[in-house]
């Protein structure tokens, strides 16, 4: 309901600026895509940006514990390294001087948010890395022969099994049989449990 309030004003709202004055003719555009195409494609987002957003977040922190402890900026950037990379090696905390005043316990609660954002972001900046790395390795052994193209086309949960959704798929391949252990074997004999 109120979405489609929304809209309506939205639109009403836009047809009469577009006019020049007021219009009771209401086009509703529907600004949802429903491109189911849109959902497969992945985004890859480069090293080198991840890399420079996560220097800028410990940058930002730098300036800003620099201003409220006081600290040389080499100290503030070490204290949120390792306050956002979860070290903590607790040699330099902000807000530890007077934890009784406003001001502390403010500084306290400065530093807390950084650390939410910081861990955040510092998680997100970790997936990202590690999806660009396994692209580039995944690359890499397709060009070097190690690697097959289509071996996104099996399923791992099926034993190897072609997917149903792959051509010559939907059980047309069998599975492989599952590896059986060899017998145990104690000092140069086989293991008998019947003794």
């Amino acid at each position: 309901m109120m979405y489609s309030w929304w809209t309506t004003w939205y639109n009403h709202d836009r047809t009469a600026a577009s006019d020049g004055g007021t219009s009771d003719d209401v086009q509703l555009v529907d600004d949802i895509e429903d491109d189911d195409e849109d959902d497969e494609q992945k985004m890859s987002v480069p090293l080198t940006v991840t890399i420079g957003m996560l220097a800028g977040f410990i940058f930002m922190g730098a300036l800003l514990f620099g201003v409220l402890e006081e600290w040389d900026w080499l100290t503030s950037a070490y204290c949120c390294f390792v306050t956002i990379s979860t070290i903590g090696f607790g040699d330099v905390v902000p807000g530890s001087q007077n934890f009784d005043t406003v001001v502390g316990q403010l500084k306290m609660l400065v530093a807390a948010i950084y650390m939410v954002f910081g861990m955040a972001l510092l998680s997100m900046a970790f997936n990202l890395i590690q999806e660009e790395m396994v692209g580039k390795f995944k690359w890499l052994g397709m060009k070097l022969g190690i690697v097959k193209k289509d071996d996104d086309d099996y399923d791992d949960d099926d034993g190897g099994a072609l997917r149903a959704d792959t051509p010559g798929g939907g059980g047309a391949a069998p599975a492989r049989p599952p590896a059986v252990a060899p017998a145990p074997q104690y000092f140069g004999q086989p293991y008998d449990k019947n003794k």
